[in-house]
């Protein structure tokens, strides 16, 4: 998907037995059939979800900010045909009745704090049974606080299921599965 980009990509999920094991796991627990992800980027996450379930609908938003989310964005669609759509947005300013409809909801966009926040509460909005939320590690805590403190303030109406690691392009990273009350 991505060789025959030049210049530097973003850090991404790697498409590992490790990997594979998690996200399979994560779409059995969740039953996962309608997913919106928040960040695509060079979209190898996308393309995980879609080839680890036959059965899955993904959305996919993204701001466009590298040159080459539009074209990679285009080679999914041409891949997964009608399981894919994707919408060119800034994820934090969007209806949250655009992003309804969706039984789990991927977190992988704007790192920083307030938009962090924003996208976590427009999940929480538009209905979100699931919230998967990338980057709970260390190396983001704000996004491991955040999180850990409005479930704990109830906040969110949601439970922790369970962590996951998975391999990355810059080693070992860290999702999170939230499950509506």
């Amino acid at each position: 998907m991505t060789q025959d980009i030049q210049g530097h990509i973003e850090g991404h999920m790697e498409s590992t037995d490790r990997t594979v094991q998690a996200l399979t796991k994560v779409l059995n627990d969740t039953q996962t059939k309608r997913m919106f992800e928040i960040g695509f980027n060079a979209g190898h996450s996308s393309h995980l979800w879609l080839e680890l379930s036959s059965e899955l609908y993904l959305t996919s938003v993204d701001i466009c900010e590298h040159t080459y989310t539009k074209d990679n964005a285009a080679k999914i669609k041409s891949k997964y045909e009608e399981r894919f759509d994707f919408i060119e947005a800034n994820s934090q300013l969007m209806d949250t009745r655009l992003m309804s409809g969706f039984d789990t909801y991927f977190i992988d966009g704007d790192h920083h704090e307030a938009g962090f926040k924003t996208d976590l509460q427009n999940c929480v909005r538009a209905g979100a049974e699931y919230i998967i939320i990338d980057d709970y590690t260390k190396t983001f805590e704000h996004i491991m606080d955040i999180t850990d403190r409005f479930l704990a303030e109830k906040i969110l109406p949601y439970e922790k299921l369970y962590t996951f690691d998975y391999d990355a392009t810059d080693g070992n990273n860290t999702g999170v599965l939230l499950k509506l009350l």
